[in-house]
């Protein structure tokens, strides 16, 4: 079950314009629901999901790839964010079991405008790291789980938000099997320790990143066993790519020729 949990994952992330990205899914002691993955929508937009289902075993996987399914079809009939999970939800919930719900972050990425359209269904704030400030924003907005209220009053609930991006910032989306990683004196790695490593390792590139965070939360935790899988996905905003002092161009070059030439043959 674990393997087919692994199989569903998405593998290399997509080469996309603009940004980097990575995630990474630690498996726990038992098989969970932890689901993350990038979906293109158009040239310009890529949308990016991380969502975890309440229940193990083969009960929590079904639903985790039901939810696969759903949005590989549903995420490119939207550019915004908000309608394609209120399809989603729509669409799933009858097929879910009374008491199994879905918690969710979604979020549609512009690479021409560099924002991010976001909804957050009953999952963890997705963290933004403001490379300018050097500080760490967490993103509230208003939603409830998927699957747990009908999909009319479901949709009435979702809020969205647009966030403004810079070159060099860092988003960052993530399970609670990451901040309840617990160690044998019974303390949570937390939020607060989750946000002052991330602002310490946000200038990583996302690969380095999420493996990162995810090691010192194992090491936080130590031998003890965890049975809540650990999800990261980190988006970062390509900054442009700025030439050495002795760069220039073909046209440059070529100017720079003609002139020694002429001064060369004294004219």
């Amino acid at each position: 079950a674990r393997q087919l949990q692994r199989s569903y994952l998405p593998g290399e992330p997509p080469d996309y314009r603009g940004v980097d990205i990575a995630g990474v899914c630690e498996p726990a002691f038992e098989v969970g629901g932890d689901y993350y993955d990038f979906i293109p929508i158009d040239d310009r937009r890529l949308g990016v999901v991380v969502a975890d289902v309440a229940g193990k075993s083969l009960q929590g996987l079904m639903v985790m790839l039901m939810l696969r399914t759903i949005l590989k079809s549903t995420v490119p009939r939207h550019t915004d964010a908000l309608p394609t999970l209120c399809e989603t939800n729509t669409l799933l919930s009858p097929d879910m079991r009374s008491g199994t719900f879905v918690t969710c972050c979604y979020y549609v990425y512009d690479s021409r405008n560099q924002t991010l359209d976001v909804v957050n269904a009953g999952h963890n704030p997705l963290l933004v790291f403001r490379v300018l400030e050097g500080r760490v924003e967490e993103l509230k907005t208003r939603g409830r789980p998927l699957g747990l209220i009908e999909p009319e009053e479901f949709c009435r609930t979702l809020e969205y938000a647009t966030v403004e991006l810079e070159p060099g910032d860092t988003v960052l989306a993530y399970t609670d099997g990451l901040t309840e990683s617990m160690n044998d004196r019974r303390e949570l790695y937390g939020e607060r320790r989750l946000k002052e490593d991330f602002a310490s390792l946000a200038r990583l590139a996302p690969g380095a990143l999420v493996q990162r965070l995810a090691a010192t939360a194992r090491a936080f935790a130590g031998p003890r066993a965890q049975f809540d899988d650990m999800t990261l996905v980190a988006l970062q905003v390509k900054r442009p790519e700025v030439p050495d002092d002795h760069g220039m161009d073909a046209a440059e070059e070529v100017s720079l020729a003609v002139d020694r030439h002429l001064t060369e043959s004294g004219r």
